[in-house]
């Protein structure tokens, strides 16, 4: 028996699904698809930059039509990736990846984490080509291949990093040996089911699905408190916006305590802070426009396609690239882009972003074509 263990359709341990569909055998199958390149993707940290680097994907099946794409990431950034047409495997790193990646051969490695866990699974792996970050055995990270070098250089100096104006997708292109002409968003794929289940949350809480939804995210993640607007800011924006418009409040965990005061003083529905990520995404997807500060919720409002204001204080605005759908407002604070995981200034960064600015520009956003 031909047994064509080359074709993308190929499974080894179970019928592919040109056979369960239409009985096909390897010997006369017209489905058969030869893989002429095996791309191995290890990205694990911080789930916001694992979505962000899903920009990669269609560029790759551009440059590489006949390849086959392997993902390595944790577990609980699968989510954000599940679905996706241009991934043909998804490796969980806590579910035996790294013994098949002890096993396998790929022709090109792409380690694009800057992180010691990632770099030893890119030294492991077994490729002829690798781009990216890797792990001596001293344990140091260094770049794979020339392009990385900016990158790596940026992890190690805040100078570097706030003087930076290329967007990450960009620098991922540049890293990755792609074309700049590739550019391309954050890639997210919803299910009806999804979306059918955020549009029920919106419309239980009074809210018009058919008129706009601005979506106000007040998390900043756990790692740069001052990614978001201040409170008092946060409530000011509400407060003028909900005069005109439909506002929901999004955020997660560490928002609960938040947003429950500030729904209660201004009177706009919480969407809650105990979703999962897809039913985050969900809740999203009913937004017309989102504003939010650099984190998960910008990313999945890029990838989702909607209108996007976005505040930055602490990193750079030049590295989010918001593909003409929005508008980016940043600290006037000399110190801005600073990295800093905290600050004692005062005025602090996100204290000096003008709302009426913002509210001004929501207003430009839902009236223009």
């Amino acid at each position: 028996m031909l047994i064509h263990t080359d074709c993308r359709y190929f499974l080894g341990n179970k019928p592919c699904a040109p056979h369960k569909k239409y009985g096909a055998q390897c010997e006369t199958c017209t489905s058969y698809e030869p893989i002429s390149l095996r791309i191995l993707i290890i990205k694990l940290d911080s789930i916001g930059d694992v979505l962000r680097t899903t920009s990669v994907l269609p560029a790759l099946r551009e440059e590489h039509p006949a390849c086959f794409i392997t993902w390595v990431t944790r577990r609980e950034a699968v989510e954000l990736i599940a679905h996706n047409p241009h991934l043909d495997e998804l490796l969980v790193l806590e579910s035996g990846a790294l013994s098949q990646l002890l096993v396998r051969k790929f022709d090109l490695v792409l380690g694009l984490d800057m992180s010691r866990d990632s770099g030893a699974l890119c030294a492991l792996a077994r490729a002829a080509d690798k781009r990216g970050f890797s792990i001596d055995a001293a344990g140091a990270l260094f770049p794979l291949n020339e392009s990385a070098k900016d990158w790596f250089y940026m992890g190690l100096n805040d100078r570097l990093k706030k003087e930076n104006r290329k967007s990450y997708q960009q620098i991922l292109l540049e890293l990755c040996g792609l074309p700049a002409a590739r550019l391309h968003p954050p890639q997210y794929y919803i299910t009806e089911e999804e979306n059918r289940c955020g549009r029920d949350l919106v419309v239980n809480l009074g809210l018009d699905p058919s008129r706009p939804v601005i979506g106000i995210n007040t998390g900043s993640g756990s790692r740069w408190k001052m990614k978001s607007l201040p409170f008092d800011g946060l409530k000011s924006l509400i407060e003028k916006l909900a005069a005109t418009y439909q506002v929901l409040l999004l955020g997660g965990p560490g928002e609960v305590d938040k947003n429950a005061r500030l729904s209660r003083l201004t009177g706009v529905p919480d969407s809650g802070c105990s979703h999962s990520l897809r039913e985050f995404a969900g809740i999203v997807n009913q937004c017309r426009l989102v504003i939010t500060g650099d984190t998960l919720a910008l990313h999945l409002a890029l990838a989702q396609r909607k209108l996007v204001l976005a505040v930055f204080g602490p990193t750079s605005a030049h590295e989010i690239d918001l593909f003409q759908r929005g508008e980016k407002f940043s600290s006037a604070a000399e110190c801005r882009c600073c990295y800093l995981p905290s600050c004692d200034r005062s005025p602090t960064c996100m204290e000096l972003i003008s709302v009426d600015d913002i509210a001004h520009a929501a207003e430009r956003l839902l009236t223009s074509p």
